[in-house]
């Protein structure tokens, strides 16, 4: 996400409340001149290779033997919301998909690139959520968290500096807060220790992304079986 967007703690993914109608905006535009174009029908389900538009993001996961391990940020100081995975509102003439490879290769500092992640998504239907956020994900290699913060970033590009640090969390410290028929209650919802960088200056997830983490679980959009993958 942009570091303008930053500034607007209550705003969902996009910031504050005029990036938020300006992203509104660019995304109805975006659909009715899909609509306009013969592009079909409108529907519930989005496709990411159509000219809907509008806040999106990935998932970057991997998988090692039986456990799915999900790449998560914090948000860089001031900012207080917590840990998260990838993603934020779109650039004018975006996809979805586009939206989210983008945001996905701008906050983690280039480690996965925009043009792998949309092979990877090419196909895939996001899930969104009520707020309008589409969800995606991606199976990537597993790369050093570590490294992350350590990549070098283009000149005048400050969207590569807005998370850090990373860290590969077990899908089953998430879990719980997840699970549809589980009551997270307002939170915080806290990671264990152990499982972050030393020196982390949060150590909580941020409740927007895990809304919109639990409406995919909700609506079975986990690519991987919750039931048995990642458990204790």
């Amino acid at each position: 996400m942009r570091s303008r967007r930053q500034s607007g703690e209550g705003g969902l993914w996009g910031g504050d409340r005029r990036d938020g109608l300006v992203g509104l905006l660019v995304a109805l535009l975006a659909l009715f001149s899909g609509v306009r174009a013969g592009s079909g029908a409108l529907t519930g389900t989005a496709g990411p290779d159509t000219c809907a538009s509008g806040p999106a993001g990935v998932v970057l996961y991997h998988q090692a033997g039986p456990t799915v391990y999900l790449l998560l940020a914090d948000h860089v100081a001031p900012s207080q919301r917590g840990w998260a995975g990838f993603g934020g509102a779109p650039e004018a003439g975006e996809s979805l998909a586009q939206t989210a490879a983008r945001e996905a290769e701008e906050e983690t500092r280039g480690a996965f690139r925009r043009a792998d992640l949309l092979a990877q998504l090419a196909g895939q239907h996001p899930t969104p959520d009520p707020s309008g956020f589409s969800l995606f994900f991606a199976r990537v290699d597993s790369l050093s968290a570590d490294s992350l913060p350590l990549l070098a970033v283009p000149e005048g590009q400050p969207a590569y500096r807005e998370r850090g640090p990373y860290a590969w969390v077990p899908f089953s410290a998430v879990a719980p807060f997840v699970q549809p028929a589980t009551d997270a209650g307002p939170g915080p919802h806290l990671l264990p220790a152990g499982l972050l960088p030393a020196g982390s200056r949060t150590n909580w997830l941020w409740p927007v992304w895990l809304g919109n983490l639990r409406h995919a679980a909700t609506q079975g959009a986990l690519p991987w079986d919750r039931h048995t993958v990642g458990a204790p």
